[in-house]
């Protein structure tokens, strides 16, 4: 079963931590999960106006395959994330 992130309390301590210096958000991509467009723009709107630095990790296979159920992103997937998240 997929479990829900409370992302609120998370943008309030980021909110918190960033009134003093930058805040390291480091967001791993998997391929078709969280990797689209939307994804994108609603990361966009959650960390506009906060003091954040953001690094995009994409998922790195380990190559077990059925015990590997996520998918490394496509290249020009990253690219078209990173675009439209950064663009707004």
């Amino acid at each position: 079963s997929e479990e829900e992130f409370d992302f609120g309390g998370l943008i309030s301590g980021v909110q918190t931590k960033s009134n003093r210096r930058k805040v390291l958000i480091e967001y791993v991509m998997l391929s078709g999960l969280n990797d689209t467009v939307e994804c994108g723009h609603e990361l966009g709107n959650l960390l506009r106006g906060r003091s954040v630095v953001v690094n995009l990790i994409p998922y790195n296979s380990m190559g077990n395959g059925e015990y590997d159920k996520f998918k490394e992103p496509k290249e020009e997937d990253l690219i078209k994330f990173r675009t439209d998240c950064f663009a707004r």
